[in-house]
């Protein structure tokens, strides 16, 4: 019998209200139906409704992005 192990608790941020509506492409299925669970750092994190993966992915690069 294959052992089950306890999930991960990632220590996830609140998300600004604007951010909710983001989306994501699930990298196990390939689904379009995800939902951000919060994030960390900079990055967003989804979950996918589908086959139930968390994941995140990077914020979207822009032309004057400044790193510091």
């Amino acid at each position: 019998m294959p052992r089950r192990y306890k999930p991960v608790q990632l220590d996830a941020k609140p998300v600004p209200d604007d951010l909710l509506q983001e989306a994501a492409i699930c990298p196990q299925c390939d689904s379009r139906l995800t939902e951000v669970l919060g994030r960390m750092g900079l990055r967003l994190l989804f979950r996918c409704a589908r086959c139930r993966a968390r994941f995140f992915r990077h914020p979207k690069a822009t032309a004057n992005a400044r790193i510091v």
